[in-house]
Protein backbone atom coordinates (compact mmCIF):
# COMPACT_ATOMS: atom_id res chain seq x y z
CA UNK A 1 0.00 0.00 0.00
CA UNK A 2 2.63 2.48 -0.45
CA UNK A 3 5.36 3.69 -2.62
CA UNK A 4 8.65 1.92 -3.11
CA UNK A 5 10.47 4.36 -5.83
CA UNK A 6 9.29 6.52 -8.43
CA UNK A 7 10.46 8.58 -11.29
CA UNK A 8 9.88 11.46 -14.17
CA UNK A 9 12.29 11.23 -17.29
CA UNK A 10 15.60 11.21 -15.70
CA UNK A 11 16.54 9.62 -19.36
CA UNK A 12 15.15 12.47 -21.51
CA UNK A 13 11.91 11.17 -22.64
CA UNK A 14 12.05 7.91 -21.00
CA UNK A 15 12.02 7.14 -17.09
CA UNK A 16 14.72 5.27 -15.17
CA UNK A 17 13.82 3.46 -11.91
CA UNK A 18 16.89 1.48 -10.04
CA UNK A 19 15.58 -0.21 -6.71
CA UNK A 20 15.95 -3.19 -4.40
CA UNK A 21 12.95 -5.78 -4.44
CA UNK A 22 12.26 -5.94 -0.16
CA UNK A 23 10.41 -9.26 -0.48
CA UNK A 24 9.37 -11.80 -2.39
CA UNK A 25 5.34 -10.95 -3.71
CA UNK A 26 3.36 -8.90 -5.66
CA UNK A 27 4.54 -5.53 -6.80
CA UNK A 28 2.36 -3.01 -9.16
CA UNK A 29 3.86 -0.72 -11.48
CA UNK A 30 1.99 1.95 -12.77
CA UNK A 31 2.51 4.98 -15.64
CA UNK A 32 0.75 7.43 -15.48
CA UNK A 33 0.70 10.84 -18.02
CA UNK A 34 1.75 14.75 -16.74
CA UNK A 35 -1.81 15.22 -16.99
CA UNK A 36 -3.68 11.78 -15.68
CA UNK A 37 -4.86 11.67 -19.40
CA UNK A 38 -4.92 8.10 -20.73
CA UNK A 39 -6.45 6.49 -24.11
CA UNK A 40 -5.58 3.81 -27.11
CA UNK A 41 -2.91 6.01 -28.43
CA UNK A 42 -1.09 6.51 -25.02
CA UNK A 43 1.56 3.66 -25.68
CA UNK A 44 4.39 2.58 -23.08
CA UNK A 45 6.79 -0.27 -22.93
CA UNK A 46 8.16 -1.15 -19.48
CA UNK A 47 11.63 -3.06 -19.55
CA UNK A 48 13.07 -5.10 -16.46
CA UNK A 49 16.64 -6.23 -16.51
CA UNK A 50 19.06 -7.26 -13.59
CA UNK A 51 21.56 -5.08 -12.17
CA UNK A 52 25.15 -6.12 -13.59
CA UNK A 53 28.93 -4.94 -12.93
CA UNK A 54 29.95 -3.58 -16.15
CA UNK A 55 33.40 -1.90 -16.98
CA UNK A 56 34.69 -0.06 -19.56
CA UNK A 57 38.14 1.67 -21.23
CA UNK A 58 38.52 4.97 -22.90
CA UNK A 59 40.89 7.37 -23.35
CA UNK A 60 40.00 10.86 -22.48
CA UNK A 61 39.60 13.78 -25.17
CA UNK A 62 42.17 16.37 -25.65
CA UNK A 63 40.13 18.46 -28.02
CA UNK A 64 36.63 18.53 -28.30
CA UNK A 65 35.33 16.67 -31.69
CA UNK A 66 38.69 15.39 -32.63
CA UNK A 67 40.43 12.20 -32.36
CA UNK A 68 43.58 13.69 -32.14
CA UNK A 69 45.79 11.16 -29.60
CA UNK A 70 42.94 8.88 -29.38
CA UNK A 71 45.68 6.43 -30.87
CA UNK A 72 48.81 4.62 -29.72
CA UNK A 73 51.62 5.75 -31.71
CA UNK A 74 54.68 4.71 -30.56
CA UNK A 75 58.01 4.84 -32.57
CA UNK A 76 60.57 3.29 -32.71
CA UNK A 77 63.13 2.64 -29.51
CA UNK A 78 60.82 5.09 -27.93
CA UNK A 79 57.74 5.95 -25.82
CA UNK A 80 54.02 6.99 -25.82
CA UNK A 81 51.94 7.75 -23.18
CA UNK A 82 48.48 8.41 -22.32
CA UNK A 83 45.82 8.79 -20.12
CA UNK A 84 43.25 5.87 -19.91
CA UNK A 85 39.70 6.47 -18.36
CA UNK A 86 38.27 3.75 -16.49
CA UNK A 87 34.44 3.26 -16.11
CA UNK A 88 33.13 0.96 -13.81
CA UNK A 89 29.63 0.38 -12.95
CA UNK A 90 27.46 -1.78 -10.14
CA UNK A 91 31.18 -2.44 -8.64
CA UNK A 92 34.37 -1.39 -6.87
CA UNK A 93 38.31 -2.12 -6.88
CA UNK A 94 41.52 -2.63 -8.73
CA UNK A 95 41.85 -2.81 -12.73
CA UNK A 96 44.34 -4.60 -14.59
CA UNK A 97 45.02 -4.38 -18.31
CA UNK A 98 45.54 -7.27 -20.78
CA UNK A 99 48.79 -7.04 -22.42
CA UNK A 100 48.36 -10.06 -24.82
CA UNK A 101 47.24 -8.33 -28.09
CA UNK A 102 50.02 -5.77 -28.34
CA UNK A 103 51.74 -5.62 -31.44
CA UNK A 104 55.29 -7.48 -31.61
CA UNK A 105 58.24 -5.81 -30.09
CA UNK A 106 56.06 -3.19 -27.14
CA UNK A 107 55.56 -3.44 -24.04
CA UNK A 108 52.92 -1.88 -21.68
CA UNK A 109 54.17 -0.07 -18.49
CA UNK A 110 51.36 0.92 -16.03
CA UNK A 111 50.40 0.59 -11.83
CA UNK A 112 47.32 -1.86 -11.43
CA UNK A 113 44.39 0.88 -10.89
CA UNK A 114 43.25 1.38 -7.42
CA UNK A 115 39.65 1.52 -6.50
CA UNK A 116 39.78 5.29 -5.92
CA UNK A 117 41.15 5.76 -9.33
CA UNK A 118 39.08 6.53 -12.20
CA UNK A 119 41.96 7.96 -14.40
CA UNK A 120 45.67 6.74 -14.68
CA UNK A 121 48.40 6.71 -17.03
CA UNK A 122 50.12 4.32 -19.18
CA UNK A 123 53.19 4.32 -21.15
CA UNK A 124 53.41 2.11 -23.62
CA UNK A 125 56.94 1.17 -25.25
CA UNK A 126 58.50 0.18 -28.45
CA UNK A 127 61.59 -2.24 -29.21
CA UNK A 128 64.51 -0.50 -31.52
CA UNK A 129 63.93 -3.57 -33.44
CA UNK A 130 59.76 -3.88 -33.62
CA UNK A 131 58.73 -3.99 -36.49
CA UNK A 132 57.19 -1.01 -38.26
CA UNK A 133 53.15 -1.17 -38.64
CA UNK A 134 49.85 -1.49 -36.76
CA UNK A 135 46.30 -2.40 -36.38
CA UNK A 136 43.32 -2.69 -34.25
CA UNK A 137 43.25 -4.34 -31.40
CA UNK A 138 41.10 -5.49 -28.34
CA UNK A 139 42.26 -3.94 -25.60
CA UNK A 140 40.47 -5.36 -22.18
CA UNK A 141 40.36 -4.47 -18.63
CA UNK A 142 39.58 -7.13 -15.35
CA UNK A 143 38.66 -7.20 -12.32
CA UNK A 144 38.80 -10.17 -10.49
CA UNK A 145 38.39 -11.72 -7.02
CA UNK A 146 37.18 -14.68 -5.58
CA UNK A 147 33.61 -13.84 -5.74
CA UNK A 148 33.47 -11.78 -8.83
CA UNK A 149 35.19 -10.96 -12.51
CA UNK A 150 34.73 -8.40 -14.67
CA UNK A 151 36.19 -7.39 -17.62
CA UNK A 152 36.07 -4.68 -20.29
CA UNK A 153 37.15 -3.20 -23.51
CA UNK A 154 38.10 0.07 -24.95
CA UNK A 155 35.63 2.06 -26.79
CA UNK A 156 35.66 4.92 -28.44
CA UNK A 157 32.96 7.32 -30.47
CA UNK A 158 34.43 8.53 -33.79
CA UNK A 159 32.39 12.38 -34.79
CA UNK A 160 31.06 12.28 -38.41
CA UNK A 161 28.92 14.97 -38.88
CA UNK A 162 29.00 18.19 -36.17
CA UNK A 163 26.22 20.92 -36.75
CA UNK A 164 27.74 24.64 -37.06
CA UNK A 165 26.95 27.31 -35.64
CA UNK A 166 25.88 25.44 -32.92
CA UNK A 167 28.38 22.33 -32.84
CA UNK A 168 25.86 19.79 -32.06
CA UNK A 169 26.56 15.93 -32.94
CA UNK A 170 23.91 14.61 -35.29
CA UNK A 171 26.47 11.40 -36.90
CA UNK A 172 28.97 9.10 -34.64
CA UNK A 173 30.46 5.37 -34.38
CA UNK A 174 31.02 3.91 -31.39
CA UNK A 175 33.95 1.50 -32.09
CA UNK A 176 35.06 -1.22 -29.79
CA UNK A 177 38.85 -1.41 -30.96
CA UNK A 178 42.43 0.78 -29.65
CA UNK A 179 44.69 1.80 -32.95
CA UNK A 180 48.01 1.23 -32.17
CA UNK A 181 50.86 1.30 -34.60
CA UNK A 182 55.01 1.46 -34.35
CA UNK A 183 55.91 4.23 -36.76
CA UNK A 184 60.15 5.18 -37.57
CA UNK A 185 62.28 6.60 -35.20
CA UNK A 186 61.51 9.90 -33.61
CA UNK A 187 64.02 12.98 -33.92
CA UNK A 188 63.84 13.39 -29.72
CA UNK A 189 63.24 10.90 -27.07
CA UNK A 190 62.48 12.99 -23.03
CA UNK A 191 62.95 11.30 -19.76
CA UNK A 192 62.10 12.23 -16.10
CA UNK A 193 64.65 12.95 -13.87
CA UNK A 194 63.66 10.69 -10.92
CA UNK A 195 63.30 13.08 -7.63
CA UNK A 196 65.55 11.75 -4.79
CA UNK A 197 63.16 13.26 -2.17
CA UNK A 198 59.22 13.36 -1.66
CA UNK A 199 56.99 16.09 -2.45
CA UNK A 200 55.71 16.88 0.86
CA UNK A 201 51.88 17.89 1.37
CA UNK A 202 52.10 21.58 1.15
CA UNK A 203 55.21 21.89 -0.68
CA UNK A 204 56.77 22.22 -3.90
CA UNK A 205 58.95 20.71 -6.23
CA UNK A 206 61.14 21.54 -9.28
CA UNK A 207 60.35 18.52 -11.84
CA UNK A 208 63.31 18.36 -14.08
CA UNK A 209 62.86 16.88 -17.61
CA UNK A 210 65.73 16.22 -20.32
CA UNK A 211 65.80 15.76 -23.61
CA UNK A 212 67.95 13.53 -25.87
CA UNK A 213 67.67 15.09 -29.07
CA UNK A 214 69.03 13.68 -32.55
CA UNK A 215 71.85 15.48 -34.29
CA UNK A 216 70.62 18.29 -36.33
CA UNK A 217 67.29 18.18 -34.25
CA UNK A 218 67.03 21.79 -32.54
CA UNK A 219 63.95 22.43 -32.29
CA UNK A 220 61.75 23.42 -29.06
CA UNK A 221 59.99 20.77 -27.09
CA UNK A 222 56.72 21.14 -25.48
CA UNK A 223 56.25 19.07 -22.33
CA UNK A 224 53.10 18.15 -20.28
CA UNK A 225 52.46 16.27 -17.16
CA UNK A 226 49.51 14.36 -18.31
CA UNK A 227 48.39 12.56 -15.25
CA UNK A 228 48.73 14.14 -11.51
CA UNK A 229 48.60 12.09 -8.41
CA UNK A 230 45.47 13.02 -6.00
CA UNK A 231 46.00 16.53 -5.08
CA UNK A 232 49.20 17.18 -7.00
CA UNK A 233 48.91 20.05 -9.32
CA UNK A 234 51.06 21.33 -11.91
CA UNK A 235 51.74 24.37 -14.54
CA UNK A 236 49.77 23.05 -17.63
CA UNK A 237 52.65 22.83 -19.74
CA UNK A 238 56.75 24.11 -20.17
CA UNK A 239 59.05 23.73 -22.58
CA UNK A 240 62.44 22.83 -23.30
CA UNK A 241 63.80 25.57 -25.61
CA UNK A 242 65.02 25.68 -29.03
CA UNK A 243 68.68 23.81 -28.58
CA UNK A 244 68.39 23.01 -24.87
CA UNK A 245 68.23 19.78 -23.42
CA UNK A 246 66.48 20.23 -19.99
CA UNK A 247 63.50 22.23 -18.82
CA UNK A 248 62.38 22.30 -14.75
CA UNK A 249 58.44 21.62 -14.57
CA UNK A 250 56.60 23.55 -11.65
CA UNK A 251 54.94 21.00 -9.38
CA UNK A 252 52.79 21.17 -6.09
CA UNK A 253 50.61 18.98 -3.39
CA UNK A 254 47.69 20.71 -1.46
CA UNK A 255 47.48 19.59 2.39
CA UNK A 256 45.32 16.59 1.63
CA UNK A 257 47.34 14.91 -1.22
CA UNK A 258 47.39 11.31 -1.28
CA UNK A 259 50.34 10.08 0.49
CA UNK A 260 51.76 7.14 -1.67
CA UNK A 261 54.57 6.00 -4.22
CA UNK A 262 53.45 7.25 -7.75
CA UNK A 263 54.30 6.18 -10.71
CA UNK A 264 54.36 9.32 -13.18
CA UNK A 265 54.71 10.14 -16.67
CA UNK A 266 55.65 13.31 -19.59
CA UNK A 267 54.67 13.73 -22.67
CA UNK A 268 56.61 15.76 -25.21
CA UNK A 269 55.78 17.36 -28.51
CA UNK A 270 57.65 18.83 -31.30
CA UNK A 271 57.47 18.52 -35.09
CA UNK A 272 54.24 16.93 -34.73
CA UNK A 273 55.60 13.99 -33.22
CA UNK A 274 54.70 12.66 -29.36
CA UNK A 275 56.56 10.84 -27.33
CA UNK A 276 56.73 10.23 -23.34
CA UNK A 277 58.98 9.41 -20.38
CA UNK A 278 59.77 6.42 -19.08
CA UNK A 279 57.58 5.97 -15.80
CA UNK A 280 58.86 7.77 -12.78
CA UNK A 281 58.52 7.38 -9.09
CA UNK A 282 57.15 10.54 -7.19
CA UNK A 283 57.00 10.04 -3.75
CA UNK A 284 54.21 12.32 -1.35
CA UNK A 285 54.61 12.80 1.93
CA UNK A 286 53.81 14.07 5.13
CA UNK A 287 56.03 17.23 5.85
CA UNK A 288 58.94 16.81 7.91
CA UNK A 289 58.10 19.48 10.58
CA UNK A 290 55.06 21.95 11.03
CA UNK A 291 54.53 25.06 13.02
CA UNK A 292 52.26 26.68 15.36
CA UNK A 293 52.50 30.24 14.70
CA UNK A 294 51.25 32.61 17.13
CA UNK A 295 49.07 35.53 16.17
CA UNK A 296 50.98 38.89 16.83
CA UNK A 297 50.44 42.99 17.62
CA UNK A 298 52.00 45.71 17.53
CA UNK A 299 51.40 49.31 17.03
CA UNK A 300 53.24 51.48 14.07
CA UNK A 301 56.93 52.21 14.85
CA UNK A 302 57.40 49.38 17.45
CA UNK A 303 58.99 46.00 17.10
CA UNK A 304 57.44 42.59 17.75
CA UNK A 305 58.06 38.67 18.08
CA UNK A 306 56.11 35.94 16.36
CA UNK A 307 56.58 33.25 17.87
CA UNK A 308 56.48 29.67 16.55
CA UNK A 309 56.37 25.85 18.22
CA UNK A 310 57.61 23.07 16.23
CA UNK A 311 56.43 20.01 15.29
CA UNK A 312 59.08 17.28 13.97
CA UNK A 313 57.29 14.73 11.96
CA UNK A 314 60.64 13.30 10.72
CA UNK A 315 63.91 13.30 11.17
CA UNK A 316 66.35 15.63 8.74
CA UNK A 317 69.72 16.19 8.30
CA UNK A 318 71.80 19.61 8.88
CA UNK A 319 70.09 22.46 9.01
CA UNK A 320 66.59 23.83 7.51
CA UNK A 321 65.75 27.22 6.69
CA UNK A 322 62.51 28.81 7.61
CA UNK A 323 61.45 31.92 6.19
CA UNK A 324 58.66 34.48 7.19
CA UNK A 325 56.53 35.18 3.67
CA UNK A 326 53.46 38.00 3.50
CA UNK A 327 54.83 40.95 5.76
CA UNK A 328 53.40 44.19 5.12
CA UNK A 329 55.08 46.89 3.56
CA UNK A 330 57.55 48.58 5.89
CA UNK A 331 57.84 45.34 8.24
CA UNK A 332 60.75 43.21 8.02
CA UNK A 333 62.15 40.11 9.90
CA UNK A 334 65.03 37.63 8.82
CA UNK A 335 65.17 34.09 7.86
CA UNK A 336 66.30 31.26 11.05
CA UNK A 337 67.46 27.81 10.65
CA UNK A 338 67.34 24.82 12.95
CA UNK A 339 68.13 21.28 13.48
CA UNK A 340 65.40 18.18 13.90
CA UNK A 341 65.33 18.47 17.89
CA UNK A 342 64.48 22.10 17.75
CA UNK A 343 61.17 23.22 19.90
CA UNK A 344 60.75 26.56 19.15
CA UNK A 345 61.86 29.68 17.00
CA UNK A 346 60.91 33.75 17.42
CA UNK A 347 60.93 36.07 14.52
CA UNK A 348 62.03 39.43 15.50
CA UNK A 349 59.59 41.78 13.66
CA UNK A 350 60.71 45.27 13.30
CA UNK A 351 57.73 47.71 12.16
CA UNK A 352 58.52 51.12 10.83
CA UNK A 353 56.25 54.62 12.28
CA UNK A 354 54.57 54.59 8.55
CA UNK A 355 53.55 50.58 8.16
CA UNK A 356 50.23 50.14 7.26
CA UNK A 357 47.47 49.47 9.80
CA UNK A 358 45.67 47.01 9.99
CA UNK A 359 45.19 42.57 10.47
CA UNK A 360 47.41 41.48 8.02
CA UNK A 361 46.75 37.55 7.36
CA UNK A 362 48.21 34.88 5.43
CA UNK A 363 51.58 35.55 6.75
CA UNK A 364 53.19 32.03 5.66
CA UNK A 365 56.21 30.30 7.34
CA UNK A 366 58.00 28.67 4.54
CA UNK A 367 60.71 25.86 5.55
CA UNK A 368 63.46 24.35 3.04
CA UNK A 369 65.62 21.27 3.44
CA UNK A 370 67.87 18.89 2.23
CA UNK A 371 67.05 15.17 1.58
CA UNK A 372 69.60 12.94 -0.23
CA UNK A 373 71.04 16.58 -1.50
CA UNK A 374 67.36 17.62 -3.23
CA UNK A 375 65.63 20.68 -2.17
CA UNK A 376 62.57 19.43 0.26
CA UNK A 377 60.17 22.78 0.31
CA UNK A 378 56.67 22.98 2.00
CA UNK A 379 54.44 26.03 4.12
CA UNK A 380 54.78 24.44 7.48
CA UNK A 381 52.53 27.38 9.18
CA UNK A 382 50.34 30.59 8.56
CA UNK A 383 49.25 33.37 10.82
CA UNK A 384 48.39 37.35 10.85
CA UNK A 385 49.86 40.45 12.43
CA UNK A 386 47.73 43.20 13.57
CA UNK A 387 49.34 46.54 13.06
CA UNK A 388 47.32 49.29 15.41
CA UNK A 389 47.97 53.45 14.94
CA UNK A 390 49.44 54.68 18.39
CA UNK A 391 47.21 56.40 20.89
CA UNK A 392 48.01 60.36 20.48
CA UNK A 393 49.80 61.70 23.96
CA UNK A 394 47.96 62.85 27.15
CA UNK A 395 47.18 66.48 26.62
Amino acid sequence: GKSIAGNDDSRGPDSYIRFTIPADGEYIVRVTDHLSRGGPEFVYRVEFQPVKPTLSLGIPRVARYSQSRQQIVIPRGNRFGTLLSVSRANFSGEITLDESQLPPGVKMHYETIPGNLNTVGVVFEAAPDAPVGGGLIDFKGKHQTESLTVEGSFKNRADFVISSPGQSLYVWKDVSKLPIAVTEEAPFKISIVEPKAPLVRNGSMQLKIVAERKEGFNSAISIQLPFRPPGVSAASSVSIPEGKNEVLYPINANGSAQLKDWKIYAIGASANVWVASQMAKLTVAEPYVTFEVQRASTEQGKPTQIYCKLNHAHPFEGEAKVTLLGLPPKTSTEALTFKKDTAELTFPISVDPASPVGKHKNLICRVELLEQGEPVIATAGVTELQIDKPLPPPK
